[in-house]
């Protein structure tokens, strides 16, 4: 970990389905423990999103830290979590996240992080459950709103509180749902929430959010990988939300 600072990275990646030509080639770069377990995921959706996610933090790292191999490598501990061992290696934080068709991948030095997407396919009952878990600023807002608005604003607002707790190493709760998100007015505050979503390409879109223990230094291109290139995908918006605690 020669670096001094590292701007966090995220990359998105559009996974073919599990019998594509491209997934074998994934398998062997994962350790024998993760492999390991790999084998003993019944559901093919669970395996491919599984295999996604730990390959791409691999070719993330391999972009961003191209000699983290030389003295690191990746293991499962005890409880079957990812983590990276070698020396100073819990001054790198990563994030996976999975919906749909898409896996995303968040990595960054000397500071905590979190990513959430959600690409959604069926129909929720988006009041209800905003008035059982949202703050209720939240559930007035989104119970005065057209359909497909109250949709939208519905994931904007879930991804910011998952990728928020998820930056904590919290799990979800009544409780952590209610958290309120408001304009960041102290450039020294904690925790910085930045939305975004992008069209998928067939009439949808995907949501997401990265929560960042503190300010990005510089405007964030969040990145769309495929197994024979990178390309930009968007670009952060540098306006971020805190949790209003």
């Amino acid at each position: 970990m020669s670096k001094p600072h590292l701007s966090p990275a995220l990359w998105m990646w559009r996974v073919p389905p599990l019998g594509d030509s491209a997934l074998p080639v994934c398998l062997p770069t994962l350790s024998t423990a993760e492999q390991a377990l790999y084998h003993t995921i019944k559901s093919p959706r669970r395996q491919r999103e599984y295999l996604a996610g730990h390959y791409l933090l691999r070719r993330v790292l391999d972009h961003v830290l191209p000699e983290w191999h030389e003295q690191h490598h990746f293991d499962l501990n005890d409880d079957n979590w990812l983590t990276l061992i070698g020396p100073q290696a819990a001054r790198l934080d990563f994030n996976l996240s999975h919906s749909g068709e898409w896996v995303a991948c968040a990595v960054g030095l000397d500071c905590q992080l979190g990513v959430d997407i959600e690409s959604p396919r069926r129909r929720r009952s988006y009041r209800a459950l905003a008035a059982e878990y949202f703050a209720e600023s939240e559930s007035r807002q989104l119970a005065g709103l057209p359909e497909e608005q109250c949709r939208q604003r519905f994931y904007e607002l879930w991804t910011l509180k998952e990728s928020y707790l998820k930056a904590r190493k919290l799990g979800i709760s009544a409780k952590e749902l209610g958290t309120g998100f408001v304009p960041v007015a102290d450039p020294t505050v904690a925790w910085c929430c930045y939305p975004f979503q992008w069209p998928d390409g067939q009439g949808q879109r995907v949501f997401g959010a990265l929560t960042v223990s503190e300010p990005l230094a510089l405007t964030l291109e969040i990145q769309q990988f495929s197994m024979d290139k990178v390309e930009p995908l968007l670009v952060l918006a540098r306006e971020p939300l805190t949790p209003d605690r």
